[in-house]
């Protein structure tokens, strides 16, 4: 939004924005700083991710199960970064930020598809974890530091490490973005947070201040500028895993994103580059 008139002729014109993006619209105009995880971002993905478990209902197949697990974990994320976000350990949110954009991912290549297969095999994925950590302790501490570390594991676990003597476990982002039509970002974004999650030394610009060359640790204090671009992305990850699970609970949450899609859409700058939408490329 340009200018007042076209803010207003969008609000007129019958244009459904979530009552939250109004004060986004305001503070674009009036060039104003929002604390967009307080007024814009918590409330909208609480209310979201409460909304699509709030019916009663028993798992009835897996698919539930996984939209569950990512709602459940998704709010439990929100309410810790908004611990983290107030009181301005920028550099330590980043970690929990890039899950959620690895959980958008995973749940996109999961529930996107038709039908219970991937579902399935997400559910069931916890096998060939716990044959993985079995297998990498006995070979690191040998058989009897493993026998007192795994007292009683499940039999399956443990045919599964002796069919295979290296199991694998899907753990490539590229290609969970790729299959979403999000490879290009995806080796952006990746990068960008995990340069910074890996505490390579791109932190060092977040953690101290330059004075006559002489490094000052900073005192973790609330920025707005620094704290909405990290904001915004957790916002948009979050968000889309909302949409994807609420779809499995009848609900239509796309307005969200693509108004927000809207109001950025003539910049695309640090803070908005995320705004993409996964779609499954067959």
């Amino acid at each position: 939004m340009e200018n007042t008139d076209d803010m207003i002729g969008m609000i007129s014109a019958g244009t459904q924005i979530p009552r939250e993006y109004i004060a986004l619209l305001v503070s674009k105009h009036k060039n104003e700083k929002l604390c967009i995880w307080d007024q814009i971002a918590k409330p909208i993905l609480l209310q979201l991710l409460a909304e699509n478990i709030r019916t009663p209902m028993a798992y009835k197949n897996n698919r539930w199960k996984v939209a569950v697990y990512y709602i459940v974990k998704s709010s439990r994320q929100v309410l810790i970064l908004s611990k983290i976000f107030e009181q301005g350990y920028y550099v330590e949110s980043i970690p929990l930020i890039r899950c959620a954009y690895e959980d958008w991912l995973r749940v996109a290549n999961i529930l996107l598809v038709d039908g219970n297969e991937p579902a399935d095999a997400f559910n069931n994925s916890w096998i060939n974890i716990d044959a993985k950590n079995y297998q990498t302790f006995l070979l690191a501490f040998g058989d009897a530091a493993t026998k007192d570390v795994f007292v009683s594991p499940p039999q399956c676990v443990i045919e599964t490490v002796k069919l295979n003597e290296k199991i694998f476990v899907n753990n490539n982002f590229r290609n969970l973005a790729k299959n979403i039509g999000l490879e290009k970002q995806h080796d952006f974004i990746y990068s960008y947070l995990s340069n910074y999650a890996h505490g390579s030394i791109v932190n060092r610009v977040r953690i101290f201040d330059d004075k006559d060359g002489i490094n000052i640790a900073k005192i973790p204090n609330r920025e707005l500028d620094e704290e909405n671009q990290l904001a915004l992305w957790s916002y948009w990850f979050f968000l889309r895993i909302a949409t994807i699970t609420g779809r499995e609970f009848g609900k239509d949450y796309e307005l969200y994103s693509n108004t927000l899609i809207e109001l950025f859409q003539q910049k695309i700058s640090l803070s908005t580059c995320v705004f993409n939408k996964e779609y499954l490329k067959l």
